[in-house]
């Protein structure tokens, strides 16, 4: 994308996508499409996989989506039929394509590239469109497929939407704070149990499962085969990612597949509790443990005060067995900061080392 005197209301990617819908629009009837817009405009968060779903053309990108205009640009193909353009609006009259030097409907090319509302196109051999986010056909009951390591998550767009809002999730407070050191994020307040897409998800992945530890392992199984997010798992700031924008991205940190298999956890009614960690007295990881009765072979479990055991699941190493998997580096040694989050909104959070209740910030 080569784009010329962009404006200063600008977006194609928000940092943190937690904060970013809109939650007080009265009868906006425009506001489905401006979530969803919202959505696809982020390529850190699934982006383009939703713009792949929501066009059913894998080679249609949104290029920008300029918040003061309220305009989508999307580029495309040329082998693209222009009625497939013409159906992701509700008027057709305001579907605009851009045009060359001539004033023709073209594509892109190095000496002539396309021409839209001052901007300047040049991705050779590819179409421009522009459609008002207003006019976007958005129906929340249509479904859209993404097959994920093999597995389909099927959420509609209302189901999308609803999430992006926050709808659903435990929310509470947001940071916790531990000794002296910076607060860091309340990751359970991101966890949503209440969710359809979710629900019918963890379906499919515990189907014929005759235990509840075995349904627990596969939805692990599932987490851990999710790409590993260097770019944000090493930033000083974390980046969080909710569950559905950590499938359909298919990448995510230690942060937001703890979040991702929490959620899916929830789904099965299984217990379970958030687990920070890290080095000296920093607290830089975080984890899942799991209430059940695996074997204990690795070491990695303990018996809460209020009554369970709990068995640690480490999100970030592919192919990870409750009970079972040895780690190089463990947790739960002597010095390590070990803080056991109890599940829900606001739980409980006890220093294992010293027994006490640690504040929420």
């Amino acid at each position: 994308m080569q784009w010329r005197n962009l404006p200063y209301g600008f977006i194609l990617a928000i940092a943190v996508a937690a904060l970013i819908f809109y939650r007080d629009h009265g009868n906006d009837e425009a506001l489905p499409a401006k979530q969803i817009a919202m959505q696809m405009a982020q390529p850190m968060f699934g982006g383009r996989a939703i713009v792949a779903a929501f066009t059913g053309e894998p080679d249609i990108n949104l290029e920008a989506y300029t918040l003061d205009t309220g305009i989508l640009y999307f580029s495309m193909a040329d082998t693209i039929e222009k009625e497939k353009v013409y159906a992701m609006s509700t008027e057709r009259s305001a579907v605009r394509f851009g045009l060359n030097s001539k004033g023709e409907t073209a594509t892109s090319s190095v000496d002539d590239p396309l021409l839209m509302d001052g901007y300047e196109y040049r991705e050779i051999g590819r179409a421009l469109v522009a459609i008002p986010v207003a006019a976007l056909a958005v129906d929340e009951a249509r479904t859209l497929e993404f097959y994920v390591h093999g597995m389909l998550f099927d959420p509609t767009i209302g189901e999308l939407n609803r999430v992006a809002q926050r709808e659903g999730w435990y929310l509470g407070s947001l940071s916790i704070m531990y000794l002296d050191q910076y607060p860091f994020i309340n990751h359970a307040a991101f966890v949503v149990h209440d969710d359809p897409a979710l629900n019918r998800l963890a379906t499919r992945l515990t189907a014929g499962a005759a235990t509840e530890e075995e349904k627990a392992q596969r939805l692990l199984d599932f987490v851990t085969a999710i790409q590993y997010d260097r770019e944000t798992g090493y930033l000083a700031r974390e980046t969080i990612r909710n569950p559905h924008q950590t499938i359909i991205s298919n990448l995510g940190d230690c942060g937001n597949k703890v979040i991702l298999f929490a959620s899916l956890l929830e789904q099965v009614g299984i217990d379970y509790q958030l687990i920070y960690t890290g080095t000296g007295t920093k607290v830089n990881h975080i984890l899942v443990a799991v209430e059940g009765n695996f074997n204990n072979h690795n070491g990695m479990a303990y018996t809460y005060p209020g009554g369970g055991n709990y068995f640690l699941a480490e999100t970030t190493a592919t192919g990870f067995r409750i009970g079972s998997t040895q780690l190089e580096e463990p947790f739960m040694r002597s010095g390590q900061p070990f803080l056991i989050q109890e599940s829900g909104k606001d739980g409980k959070i006890l220093d294992a080392a010293t027994g006490k209740v640690v504040d929420y910030f």
